[in-house]
């Protein structure tokens, strides 16, 4: 799979990492995305992100322009893929 784009997932209770690495071995899988993990994220030119998970209550969120602004230094400079709850259980079929 090393000619297809780097994929960091940020994910927590609703799949778990051993679900992510069954679809995409080399997945990246983060912890719930919070307020400045997609800034300090260093990911190469056309990566993927998938949110499937945030922290919302216990700490800051992330904000939207963290994810409407991709072109900003030390940024994830690719494709963001957001799911709602709905269609969190279906995330992982979008990459294959």
């Amino acid at each position: 799979m090393s000619h297809l784009s780097p994929v960091h997932v940020f994910t927590g209770p609703t799949l778990t990492a051993e679900q992510v690495h069954s679809v995409r071995p080399d997945a990246h899988v983060h912890e719930p995305v919070r307020h400045g993990d997609l800034i300090a994220l260093d990911a190469p030119a056309g990566a993927v992100v998938v949110i499937v998970d945030g922290l919302y209550h216990q700490q800051v969120s992330v904000r939207h322009k963290e994810i409407l602004e991709p072109d900003r230094p030390r940024r994830a400079r690719g494709r963001l893929l957001q799911h709602g709850r709905a269609a969190r259980r279906r995330a992982c079929t979008r990459w294959a």
